[in-house]
């Protein structure tokens, strides 16, 4: 987990975060499994301002998954331990973005709380039906062009449906890829536990580094220090 300040709301899925211990030390994080409405779309200053008013100049821990191809890092935003992603999808304020809900075990069921949502008529879904167009959907469109792209009806969407649109070519519960933070964070030392139970850290160059994953949900960790991992009880790894 990196640990850190919310600084700034770009929009309603993405931010900016001052890491602790860092000074100047910002990262952009794209909040993982959702999608929001676009400003231009209905909701789009909803969600902005769902997330200002929870996160602005709150402390947050930020759990990486990835990083994107904006360098940004695409993570799961925790405020007093409670998943920020899964509450804006819960308030109707985003969507499940199924493409990419393969990554991470039990992100699917981002999939039900929309399906919540949507029955309580929460949020963006409180708009008439003909109004509901996922952001991802909505992108197409602005950069095809009106007319030359044919939009699914998303009226009668359901929790099925939104299952079923996750893609199977990447296997359920595969462990995420996660980028390594960034160094004006210092918390790039990977905290990894083995098959017998070894707590053991991977510092940046070290010969299994790269091949390291960090699943915390298993209890691995991010480190800011070597004096920090050993202090928790972890031992360096043989290079």
């Amino acid at each position: 987990m990196l640990a850190g300040t919310v600084t700034r709301v770009k929009d309603g899925d993405s931010l900016i975060v001052r890491l602790a211990g860092a000074p100047g030390g910002s990262i952009e994080v794209r909040l993982y499994g959702i999608d929001t409405p676009e400003r231009a779309q209905a909701g789009g200053d909803e969600a902005r301002r769902f997330l200002q008013r929870r996160l602005l100049n709150r402390r947050v821990e930020v759990e990486p998954v990835t990083q994107d191809s904006y360098e940004r890092m695409i993570g799961i935003v925790y405020r007093d331990g409670a998943s920020v992603n899964a509450a804006l999808v819960e308030a109707g304020h985003a969507w499940a973005y199924r493409r990419y809900l393969a990554e991470v075990p039990g992100a699917d069921a981002l999939c039900r709380l929309e399906d919540g949502a949507r029955q309580a008529r929460r949020g963006l879904w409180a708009q008439p039906p003909s109004t509901w167009m996922p952001p991802w959907t909505f992108r197409q469109l602005q950069r095809a062009g009106a007319g030359e792209l044919l939009a699914r009806d998303y009226s009668r969407e359901t929790e099925a449906d939104c299952l079923a649109a996750i893609p199977r070519g990447r296997p359920r519960g595969k462990q995420p890829s996660i980028a390594p933070a960034p160094a004006a964070g210092n918390c790039n030392i990977k905290g990894n536990i083995n098959g017998r139970g070894d707590r053991i850290y991977h510092v940046p160059g070290g010969r299994s580094y790269d091949d390291t994953g960090i699943n915390t949900r298993a209890g691995e960790r991010w480190f800011c220090s070597e004096d920090e991992a050993r202090a928790a009880g972890w031992r360096r790894a043989r290079q």
